[in-house]
């Protein structure tokens, strides 16, 4: 038997709830690797984007000959990578590993691997960002003269949290990268021979119609259903109802999403 690789952000790899750090104490990794008696990875980061993903199962298919099974945690799409380069080069020749953070030995769970990401290395900077409601602006509209596009022009001057939400993140250059990620993902998994199902928590993530920009993702189970949705048509169960802090779940949800919902996934492979 194999590993599974689980990528996600702070459902797997912790929050902060009333002023406690609550890091790898229990998530739907676990909880799975408790289920079937496994080895699992789980390669997870608060506040990580989807853009976080094809490099993390590069780093740990460079590192795990036996990873047979792979679950994507597709996430909020407001969110971004904010880097800097120290010495102002664009990192040719850096290998996928460059910010992982392998400390943390699991106390409870001698069958569980944890990864997370460090912000920073000794020339580089990449740091997970989104649109916070500090920082929100509402909508200013756009004045578009595609033959007078010149320095002046308004959008050249907004803020970049500003830019960053309204002229790439709620365009069609969102859902282009997004595909390309999992396009990545997929190539990466079928040269491998590996399935992989791509997922999302809740309702308030978005989650594409279609995902097949440059092609079918030949080796993903992806249904248009969330795991809240899931569990609230065939278990009776809202997630919603036992939140701890607006966002996260206690470790009953992730023993239910671990055992009902990537079941579902595993017995449905559309791929």
């Amino acid at each position: 038997m194999g590993r599974t690789l689980f990528l996600g952000d702070s459902h797997a790899a912790g929050y902060y709830f009333k002023d406690r750090p609550y890091q790898w104490e229990h998530n739907y990794g676990d909880s799975y690797s408790k289920l079937h008696n496994k080895d699992v990875i789980v390669y997870a980061l608060p506040g990580a984007t989807n853009k976080k993903y094809p490099i993390w199962l590069k780093s740990m298919l460079d590192r795990y000959d036996d990873i047979d099974e792979v679950f994507v945690q597709s996430t909020y799409w407001n969110r971004w990578l904010m880097g800097a380069s120290k010495k102002l080069n664009y990192g040719d020749g850096t290998t996928s590993d460059m910010f992982l953070d392998d400390r943390y030995i699991c106390p409870n769970n001698d069958k569980i691997k944890y990864y997370t990401d460090w912000r920073a290395t000794d020339d580089f900077i990449e740091i997970p960002e989104q649109c916070r409601s500090e920082i929100f602006e509402q909508y200013k509209g756009i004045t578009y003269d595609e033959d007078n596009i010149t320095p002046d022009w308004a959008p050249f001057h907004e803020k970049y949290s500003y830019t960053r939400l309204y002229h790439e993140a709620l365009t069609h250059l969102q859902y282009r990268d997004y595909n390309t990620d999992m396009f990545v993902i997929n190539a990466l998994c079928k040269e491998r021979g590996i399935k992989w199902h791509l997922w999302t928590m809740n309702e308030r993530v978005y989650f594409p119609k279609y995902i097949n920009l440059f092609g079918p993702l030949t080796e993903c189970s992806n249904k248009d259903i969330s795991a809240e949705t899931f569990l609230k048509s065939n278990h009776n169960i809202s997630i919603e109802d036992h939140q701890i802090d607006g966002e996260h779940y206690p470790p009953n949800v992730h023993d239910l999403i671990a055992e009902h919902y990537f079941t579902f996934l595993k017995e449905n492979n559309n791929g």
